[in-house]
């Protein structure tokens, strides 16, 4: 079976295929397990080599495996987390010291991270954050 035809099983998301690919040698394979899968596919997931399949589980993941994943080493996963998790997640990463991490907190943060980036070490940043309050106070935002 190639790669595509085990994705197209993976998006049925019968539980007996999930069981199968969660090991699977190829990385497309496990980062769809890691979108589509189950929590307990997830779970088997946490400790992937592959910072693709991670970063999958920082954005398709629930809550328990984004307060994980937000102390990764790997700062492209921890800004998936600041991206698409919640505010918790983003009071963890409104101080790291990535600022690719903290432009995803200024630009999905909360009026209270917003208000911290204000005054982050770099311009962009700081313009951002501004950006994001005016944003929250008229109401719209892009979500």
């Amino acid at each position: 079976m190639n790669t595509n035809q085990k994705i197209s099983l993976i998006k049925v998301g019968h539980p007996k295929h999930l069981d199968k690919f969660v090991n699977d040698p190829e990385s497309r394979v496990r980062q769809s397990v890691a979108q589509y899968g189950e929590d307990s596919h997830k779970d088997k997931l946490m400790n992937d080599d592959d910072y693709l399949v991670k970063r999958n589980l920082a954005r398709y993941g629930g809550d328990s495996h984004k307060d994980k994943l937000a102390h990764d080493d790997d700062f492209g996963i921890r800004s998936n987390v600041a991206w698409f998790g919640n505010d918790s997640h983003r009071d963890k990463l409104v101080n790291d010291k990535q600022e690719n991490v903290r432009q995803a907190v200024a630009q999905r943060g909360n009026k209270q991270h917003a208000t911290k980036l204000l005054n982050d070490e770099r311009p962009y940043i700081r313009d951002l954050a501004k950006e994001r309050l005016k944003e929250l106070e008229s109401g719209y935002t892009n979500e």
